[in-house]
């Protein structure tokens, strides 16, 4: 979030005097929701996140929220295993998880999300989607901070749309795929 200082990640030789070193990194909670429209991309997403935090520490959990932010609101969980990913790695759409097109904007929703999240202890939350999504995640992000929640909300920029790139965004998940699959037509 804007303001917010930054993390360095050093080689352990490094000598900096007020740096930490961990040893042992502990194992996370994080909750990834599908929202807006479906976009190629969006289960690779949830596999290389998976992947990540079982590389980080195998006792991680990633749990999906079935039916998009209103699954997020009502606690409707999956967990992702391996066994559950293997059919929809590098398959297109959102069918893993389902997704609404709702937006997370009411005080009724914020609060909601926040229950969830501290409910059921996420470190982070991930929200794929477009530019509605991405906005939504970055509100989130701020009411959090702000509510001393300690989920840290990150959102995934997968549209079909290419709406995204900018300065900070190199590319949007999905959106080359569709190019070059209409390009074919």
């Amino acid at each position: 979030t804007l303001g917010q200082p930054l993390a360095h990640f050093l080689r352990a030789t490094a000598k900096v005097s007020d740096a930490h070193i961990i040893t042992e990194l502990p194992s996370i909670r994080v909750g990834i929701v599908f929202s807006g429209r479906q976009a190629p991309g969006g289960h690779n997403v949830i596999w290389g996140l998976y992947e990540a935090l079982k590389v980080h520490n195998a006792k991680s959990t990633l749990l999906g929220f079935l039916g998009g932010s209103e699954g997020l609101f009502a606690q409707k969980t999956l967990e992702i295993t391996d066994d559950i990913l293997q059919t929809y790695k590098n398959q297109g759409g959102y069918d893993l998880l389902g997704r609404t097109k709702d937006q997370i904007r009411t005080t009724e929703q914020v609060n909601a999300a926040l229950k969830a999240c501290t409910d059921l202890k996420l470190d982070g939350l991930v929200i794929i989607g477009g530019v509605t999504s991405n906005t939504d995640a970055a509100h989130l992000a701020e009411f959090f901070v702000e509510a001393k929640c300690p989920t840290k909300v990150v959102g995934v920029p997968v549209t079909i749309n290419g709406d995204l790139k900018n300065q900070f965004v190199e590319a949007n998940v999905g959106f080359d795929t569709i190019c070059k699959v209409n390009s074919q037509l």
